[in-house]
């Protein structure tokens, strides 16, 4: 579980392209990690989810200790 409090993950269910012998289509679930951070988000929703690997940019998986955001960032939310 997360331990951040601006740590979010949005799924995404995205359908293949590609028809296969038996008419159905593969669905492929994708985890779209992002901080809602309100001043200093390294990785805002709209990153994370409107751009290509926007997923993969955050790396802290919710974690204090992974957190890219200094001690005084992390703490300045007005």
């Amino acid at each position: 579980m997360a331990e951040c409090r601006f740590y979010k993950v949005e799924t995404r269910h995205i359908e293949s392209r590609e028809i296969r012998a038996d008419r159905q289509r593969d669905i492929t679930t994708v985890r779209l990690p992002w901080c809602r951070h309100p001043k200093h988000s390294p990785v805002p929703r709209e990153i994370a989810t409107g751009t290509i690997g926007g997923a993969h940019h955050l790396k802290c998986e919710g974690s204090l200790a992974k957190c890219p955001l200094g001690r005084e960032q992390f703490d300045d939310v007005e």
